[in-house]
């Protein structure tokens, strides 16, 4: 979405990390502690935990990629980039 009249316009891409995201990792209570994430719970549970920076585990397909490159190309005075992360 744009906003406003040339000189002020302001820019809103929200983006959707979740359709093209790498699955989460099941670890086990040990895994968990040296991941930063949860152990499981007491009831067996098993806890997942998000990729860490170096897995080079995708966020965004390809055509996500593109669409995004495009929106940036468009005139904007302010750009306000969310995610659900």
């Amino acid at each position: 979405w744009a906003l406003g009249p040339p000189g002020r316009r302001v820019q809103v891409i929200l983006l959707d990390l979740r359709t093209f995201r790498a699955d989460l990792v099941r670890v086990t209570g040990a895994e968990a502690q040296e991941a930063a994430c949860r152990p499981p719970d007491p009831n067996g549970f098993q806890e997942y935990c998000p990729h860490g920076p170096a897995s080079g585990a995708p966020l965004l397909g390809e055509e996500q990629w593109a669409w995004l490159e495009a929106q940036l190309r468009e005139p904007a005075d302010v750009r306000v980039l969310a995610s659900s992360m």
